[in-house]
């Protein structure tokens, strides 16, 4: 009997330690447990069957293998994170933060066929005014060459005015929002500071001819209430985050999920597991 107990008890332990490893993606033995390979796949092939793999993407595809990932299940959209002029190379480089030495970010776009591309979600990780002239040049000369500027999204938290150069050119530009500081003034109910912000943001984004405003899904508050009177209907939003694509309940958070109703949103980002995440 006890034997059959502690048998028991240890698959009720497995079974527990295979749902926390799902719900805190933690990887086993250098692995994504089977769970997630076996809803990923299922999720990323309903967006592409129902004709919305161009507005629920993948977040953070910085490395050439989870750009190969979510090619294999269909998607020719997604998100990635690009620097330029690191160590004085004067070249896009994948990566979230300075010290990931990432591929060369047209190398990466090779790697698949770019033809096939539907939408890039570039956010240009440290765009400034020492580096803007060459990063613009850069892009203008791979478009060229892949013809991108109808397909890319260059996102930026900077709020100066040369961004609007980008927009001359024929970039569609996107305006990362203050994520924090908008967090602090809706924990604090601080509504005068709320409506002085956005006036704020809207003179930015009109000098700037903005196209687009990003911003993490817990503002959504601010943003319908605060900016979304002072800015232009055709400013369009893109958001972080949408239900996880490897949630095993994902089409059902997905379709009773706020922001993915507003007609306004014209991209979500999911996570996507891959062995390859950066």
């Amino acid at each position: 009997m006890n034997k059959k107990i502690i048998k028991s008890s240890l698959v009720i332990l497995s079974v527990l330690f295979l749902i926390f490893a799902y719900k805190y993606q933690i990887k086993i033995m250098g692995h994504i447990p089977p769970i997630y390979n076996h809803y990923q796949p299922i999720n990323s092939k309903y967006l592409v069957d129902t004709n919305q793999s161009i507005r629920i993407i993948p977040h953070r595809v910085d490395s050439i293998g989870k750009l190969d990932d979510i090619w294999k299940v269909g998607f020719r959209s997604f998100e990635c994170d690009v620097r330029f002029g690191d160590n004085n190379i004067s070249t896009f480089k994948l990566g979230h933060d300075a010290w990931i030495k990432g591929a060369d970010f047209e190398t990466f776009l090779l790697s698949q066929n770019t033809k096939e591309l539907k939408k890039v979600w570039l956010d240009f990780k440290n765009l400034d005014s020492s580096n803007y002239k060459q990063a613009l040049n850069t892009l203008n000369n791979l478009d060229k060459k892949y013809t991108l500027k109808n397909k890319f999204i260059v996102e930026s938290n900077t709020k100066d005015n040369f961004f609007k150069e980008f927009r001359d050119n024929g970039w569609q530009t996107c305006y990362y929002t203050p994520t924090s500081l908008i967090k602090k003034l809706l924990k604090d109910d601080n509504k005068d500071e709320m409506v002085k912000l956005a006036q704020k943001m809207s003179k930015q984004l009109k000098a700037q001819n903005i196209s687009a405003v990003s911003f993490y899904d817990e503002i959504y508050p601010f943003i319908k209430k605060y900016l979304e009177p002072e800015i232009p209907n055709n400013v369009v939003y893109h958001i972080w985050y949408s239900p996880a694509l490897y949630d095993y309940n994902f089409k059902n958070k997905l379709l009773n999920y706020e922001l993915y109703k507003d007609k306004r949103v014209k991209t979500l980002l999911s996570t996507f597991r891959s062995k390859f995440n950066m």
